[in-house]
């Protein structure tokens, strides 16, 4: 998979976001950008959070496909709405 290179700017706003946020959950996912950004394996960073390489990959994968704002979001409200018949 890709590398993820981040701006000064993009890295600060990561940073601001991570010191902000009271949901753990938030917390992890803007903490593996960052560190997978620092030149980190996949495994040392699912180590360091305790999650699944599975987890991790979704996460970046989120990052990369829909930006910041996806990742700090539910993972409800990322999704596309079902409709059924």
């Amino acid at each position: 998979m890709k590398p993820i290179v981040l701006t000064a700017e993009e890295w600060k706003e990561i940073e601001r976001r991570r010191k902000a946020t009271l949901d753990r959950r938030v917390y992890q996912r803007l903490t593996a950008v960052l560190a997978i950004a620092d030149e980190k394996t996949r495994e040392e960073v699912a180590e360091l959070l305790g999650v699944g390489l599975t987890q991790l990959s979704e996460w970046l994968r989120v990052f990369r496909n829909q930006g910041l704002d996806a990742l700090c979001a539910n993972p409800q409200q990322r999704r596309p709405r079902q409709s059924y018949p």
